[in-house]
């Protein structure tokens, strides 16, 4: 059907600018780019092939786009596509989009396993259920770090942080302690667990429903409180577990809402996650407010502060949670990921540098980065459009498909754009890639994720939405496409790949760094380095 539109309808579809940005890299990297003129149909073909490479682009997902292009068969047309096709010409709605995405995706030789799946959205509220069957214990460093909070647990309105490096189950670890203290809380007092993404709420949710299946001593009910979900109404009858954004959370604690005092004093226990955000002016006042109802604060993080550089901040940091920290215990003469490594708990990871691009920086972008630890957006799209700095990515991208055929990469690229960008040109070469960002549908993301988690993905490439809040144990890559000066973001992009074999990782993991030299920063090394011990480079 898609061959009923003009090459002109097809470039408008993809987009003028990034039909030209597409065509120009792939005759760059394309071999065959210098042959003579080919066949209008084949040049024609590639085109639509390229659109279904952006098969999530809004037309193509309605109904009525694909009502359009049937009005446009004659009738034996029609009856000569729905016998080849094998549609059931009275199909409607999202049946009918996903039927004929899944037809052109086959005619023109495209994977089509990972455009829907189904996954339900979490209600507002549910009940969980007491335990059924036993429930895997927790490692003996987690019962460690377990049997200590416990006993900080039991100082009234104490503060502390749990510092685990990333992969090693702090989240499970966590849970652990929330169901300890919902178990033994006398009344109706609640958990809040605060992230700063829909992602990592979710994934709260999901660790705490599963724990409390196992070990639960009574029904509670599991509270969501986000943009669309507002599970702190009504008041509860029993203890809740309340798994909320930092954004959100805000709203029902300001002087504005008149229930904002009995919402303080509901929390006998708040959890922040990722620990260096309390520091941020906005959430120190929420959580100021917090625990002025009485509750105690635990603080979660894989890193020793907010960042290498700024001692005055990890200090703050420090201060914050009174100077309480439990962190892993290991045997003499071993450190923390070498003990880990051993017990099959951290992947045995490597690093890889592939060469990047040269920026120049100004005055202010260097005051921006070394205030906020971050790149100008300007700057990350510089590099997104570098098509050498491009080239040098895919062809990696290539190499590694080619080495490993079923091997699972997740890429953190320079801007939505440069994401959107990079996977066009893998499933136009025949990996099977997909983008996720911010504004990625909720449903799609799941879908994107289970995808990818099956192995129907290799490439899952995002732009600011997977260093944290994305559980995906069997990583083989973790390719850094962007340059970061935040010694806490890549601590969180190389925790993806970092989960070892005994707790459903990897035994081993490649992290490809891309290296660009932006003059006026200093050397990458300085993150880097922070994080030998992570790996197990010769």
């Amino acid at each position: 059907m898609l061959a009923k539109l003009s090459k002109s309808q097809i470039i408008e579809l993809i987009g003028e600018e990034l039909y030209a940005q597409i065509t120009e890299f792939l005759d760059a990297i394309n071999s065959s780019a210098n042959e003579e003129d080919e066949l209008e149909i084949y040049v024609k073909k590639n085109m639509i092939k390229l659109l279904l490479s952006f098969a999530t682009s809004t037309k193509l997902m309605t109904q009525q786009f694909w009502k359009n292009l049937l009005n446009q068969l004659g009738t034996q047309e029609r009856l000569d596509f729905f016998e080849r096709s094998e549609l059931n010409p009275e199909i409607n709605g999202e049946q009918l989009v996903q039927s004929c995405l899944k037809h052109e995706f086959i005619n023109y030789s495209l994977n089509p396993d990972s455009l829907f799946s189904a996954v339900e959205k979490r209600l507002e509220i549910e009940t969980c259920r007491a335990p059924a069957t036993p429930y895997k214990s927790l490692k003996t460093y987690q019962t460690k770090i377990f049997e200590e909070a416990c006993q900080k647990l039991s100082v009234p309105r104490n503060r502390f942080i749990i510092q685990m490096p990333t992969g090693s189950g702090k989240t499970r670890t966590a849970m652990e302690l929330v169901a300890y203290h919902l178990n033994s809380t006398k009344g109706i007092k609640d958990v809040l667990w605060l992230a700063h993404s829909v992602d990592l709420v979710d994934q709260a949710a999901e660790s705490f429903a599963e724990l409390w299946s196992h070990i639960g001593s009574f029904d509670t009910d599991l509270r969501m409180v986000d943009g669309t979900r507002k599970g702190l109404t009504p008041q509860p009858t029993k203890p809740s577990f309340v798994a909320s954004t930092l954004q959100s959370m805000i709203s029902h604690i300001s002087p504005a809402n008149e229930k904002a005092n009995a919402v303080k004093t509901r929390f006998s226990l708040i959890v922040v996650d990722e620990a260096h955000m309390s520091l941020a002016p906005t959430y120190q006042k929420l959580i100021h407010g917090l625990i002025s109802g009485g509750g105690t604060l635990v603080g979660l993080t894989a890193t020793p502060g907010r960042n290498a550089e700024n001692a005055e901040e990890n200090e703050r940091l420090a201060k914050f949670y009174f100077q309480n920290v439990i962190s892993l215990a290991t045997p003499e003469n071993t450190t923390v990921f070498d003990h880990l490594r051993n017990i099959g708990i951290m992947s045995r990871t490597r690093t890889e540098a592939l060469q990047g691009a040269e920026v120049e920086l100004t005055q202010q972008q260097l005051v921006d980065i070394r205030e906020h630890f971050s790149i100008p957006k300007k700057v990350l799209e510089t590099l997104g459009n570098d098509q050498i700095r491009n080239i040098e990515i895919i062809a990696k991208l290539r190499q590694l498909v080619k080495d490993q055929p079923n091997c699972r990469i997740i890429l953190f690229a320079c801007s939505v754009k440069h994401s959107k960008f990079l996977v066009s040109v893998c499933n136009y070469l025949g990996i099977p890639a997909g983008h996720v960002d911010g504004t990625t549908p909720a449903v799609r993301r799941r879908s994107l994720l289970k995808n990818f988690k099956d192995g129907t993905l290799q490439i899952l490439s995002n732009y600011g939405v997977l260093s944290t809040g994305f559980d995906a144990p069997k990583t083989d890559v973790v390719f850094i496409a962007r340059p970061t000066a935040s010694i806490v973001l890549y601590s969180q992009m190389i925790g993806r790949g970092l989960r070892g074999p005994n707790i459903g990782g990897t035994t081993d993991c490649l992290i490809i760094n891309v290296r660009d030299n932006l003059r006026g920063l200093p050397d990458p090394d300085d993150i880097y380095d922070y994080f030998n011990l992570y790996f197990e480079n010769p």
